[in-house]
Formats: C-alpha cells, sequence, structure tokens
C-alpha cells in the first residue's frame, strides 16, 4: 500500500469511494447518493482540503482529507473502500504548521511518511494507512 497526496483528476473516483463507505454501513444508497453530490465531493470543495489517497497496486482504495485549523488540523473525511474496510487501518498526525504539506518522498523504513521529518519541518504529516495482520 502506499500513500500519496490526490489529485485533481481522481476526485470523481474518490466520491464514488465515499458513496460505497457509507451505503455499506447500510444507509439507503439513494439517499447517499444524494448526499454526495450536495456539494462536499466537487472538485472545488476537495481541493481546499489535504486529500491523501491511499493505494494498492495503483488503484485508490481509501482517502483522507484534512483541513487546517490554526494549530491543528480537523479529520474532514475518512473513506475506505468497502472491501478493503477491517483490512486497513489509519493514523494522523501534525506538527505546528497546518500551511505545508509533508514531502511524500521523505519516508521511515517501513515505508510510511516520517513523523520526525514532519515534525522537524513544521510541515503537515500525511496519515499513515496500515493494512490489517
Amino acid at each position: 500500500m502506499h500513500i500519496r497526496e490526490g489529485r485533481r483528476e481522481e476526485f470523481e473516483r474518490l466520491r464514488e469511494i465515499a458513496i460505497a463507505a457509507k451505503a455499506h454501513w447500510g444507509y439507503e444508497l439513494s439517499l447517499v447518493e444524494d448526499w454526495a453530490a450536495a456539494g462536499d465531493f466537487e472538485p472545488e470543495s476537495l481541493s481546499k482540503r489535504l486529500i491523501y489517497v491511499a493505494e494498492s497496486q495503483g488503484e485508490p482504495i481509501g482517502w483522507a482529507a484534512l483541513i487546517p485549523r490554526g494549530e491543528v488540523g480537523w479529520l474532514e473525511d475518512l473513506w475506505i473502500e468497502p472491501n478493503w474496510i477491517g483490512r486497513v487501518s489509519v493514523a494522523c498526525s501534525s506538527s505546528t504548521s497546518p500551511h505545508r504539506r509533508a514531502n511524500s518522498e521523505r519516508n521511515d523504513s517501513n515505508g510510511r511518511p516520517s513523523q520526525t521529518h514532519a515534525a522537524s519541518t513544521n510541515e503537515w504529516a500525511a496519515p499513515t494507512f496500515a493494512t490489517a495482520r
């Protein structure tokens, strides 16, 4: 599994993941689709957030959105493709500057974004997704 920043051209796929994930928990699909069409998943709205995508074999399987709020970041969205629910865990952290993104090329020995790098440079750290054993 690999974590990277989201790309504008995949926002429709991210919306599909959110719809599938919410419907997975028993919500009526037509109501979920109406909810998703209300605007929170439009490219304009998503581009205002820090979007991180978990992918497996080059395909998105989940995503998280962070919104900087002063010294902290709010986890706005967290959606996992239903067939990955229970197989993936997520952890998020941030440092003191919410206006810069962590350098996704700086990873720890497990291939996850380095929290040490993020803290030492006052940047946001990408959420850490891990496959359950």
